[in-house]
């Protein structure tokens, strides 16, 4: 694996990526190098930009408080027509014009559990093949990182990733090796960045992956003896592209530089600041706890953890886990803002409620599809609903 350490550049009017509850910080202490202070973030933006027909298309995506979706704006847009609009995950559907006329393909931006995805499905590796980048803020320090790489083909046609390069804005990052695999009909390539900042790790992932028609025998049979028809949707080759940010997590590290005052930044529903300031005992006890709002209420819970409770909607759990000298700081924030649908800068074609109904806590709202696209719109923004947001689960 290859390790970079860069010093993190200014970020001015960027904000993080879907730090949903916030993040944890670490005061001065001789027995560790800490993280500064975070700047809060009142709203959190990122850009991805992957390859299609051969053209990069750039996503920005700003989310709310709680980690829903904001906004996403597409570049270019024409082609594209918004078919699911929820707080929690926007699809695209492609119809190709000018120069790549008859091509279709697909686009879905999704948050979940303080994290994030983004990928696009076409029909072959070549379609979705070429330079791709992702730009954000990992840990909500206003730091910005970006992470450069490329969608191309072994020399069997197999996918591939090349031309990894990050510019690190966080402490430290890793490129760890691109995993290849094939099996059956399915041929996928991987690459994990793993970056760390104090006591905090967040992962990206990159994947391609592609599925390819089954091989008919003449009996009518795929290899795998199932029958295959083959005007079936099955007997089509498919390529997709994900890239995908995981929540922050804590590092597992020697308890003693987890020991001593630890800060938990975030925003609240309503964009307001939050913060919840502790001290990590070498048991793993948490003691010395205060909280912005003062009014939020503390609850031990065990097992070296607390609750605190900001208002019914907004929760945040934290415990230390100890074992065998190392330790570990996890942080679970239960956000259910009532967040509008977001806004998309494409036509839309979804049901005609525009509902998205279902349960909160960053999973999803109402069905997968986008149901029966009976309402079409050129309105840059959708029908407000009733939202939710998404936890750091």
């Amino acid at each position: 694996m290859r390790r970079i350490s860069i010093a993190g550049m200014s970020a001015i009017g960027a904000c993080s990526l879907l730090v949903v509850g916030g993040a944890i910080t670490t005061h001065a202490s001789p027995s560790a190098a800490r993280l500064a202070p975070a700047a809060i973030a009142a709203a959190a933006t990122t850009t991805i930009t992957l390859p299609l027909f051969g053209a990069p298309l750039t996503v920005d995506i700003t989310s709310a408080p709680g980690g829903d979706l904001a906004s996403v704006s597409l570049n270019p847009a024409g082609g594209f027509t918004a078919t699911q609009v929820k707080p929690n995950q926007v699809r695209f559907d492609f119809v190709g014009v000018g120069v790549n006329a008859g091509n279709t393909a697909k686009l879905a931006v999704s948050s979940k559990g303080g994290g994030q995805n983004v990928s696009t499905k076409a029909g072959q590796l070549k379609d979705v093949a070429g330079p791709g980048k992702w730009t954000g803020d990992v840990f909500g320090t206003a730091k910005i990182s970006t992470v450069d790489f490329i969608i191309a083909a072994q020399p069997d046609g197999s996918p591939d990733i090349t031309g990894v390069v990050v510019a690190s804005g966080s402490d430290t990052a890793t490129i760890g090796a691109v995993d290849r695999s094939s099996e059956e009909n399915e041929q996928t390539a991987s690459v994990k960045i793993l970056f760390t900042s104090g006591i905090q790790e967040r992962t990206l992932k990159i994947s391609v992956k592609v599925e390819l028609p089954a091989v008919q025998s003449q009996d009518g049979e795929s290899q795998d003896g199932q029958s295959q028809d083959p005007q079936s949707q099955d007997g089509e080759s498919h390529a997709k592209v994900s890239v995908s940010l995981s929540r922050i997590r804590g590092q597992q590290l020697p308890t003693g530089q987890i020991v001593g005052p630890q800060t938990w930044n975030g925003v609240l529903c309503d964009g307001t600041a939050a913060k919840i300031d502790y001290n990590v005992q070498p048991d793993g006890s948490i003691s010395g706890v205060t909280t912005t709002p003062a009014t939020a209420q503390v609850q031990t819970t065990g097992d070296n953890g607390i609750k605190v409770r900001f208002s019914d909607k907004e929760q945040v759990k934290i415990r230390v886990k100890t074992e065998n000298g190392q330790s570990q700081v996890s942080v679970k924030d239960k956000f259910h803002c009532d967040n509008p649908t977001p806004s998309v800068n494409t036509p839309t074609a979804v049901n005609g409620s525009g509902d998205h109904s279902g349960d909160h806590g960053g999973k999803d709202h109402g069905s997968k599809d986008a149901g029966s696209a009976d309402t079409v719109s050129t309105s840059s923004t959708t029908p407000k609903g009733d939202g939710g947001g998404s936890g750091n689960d």
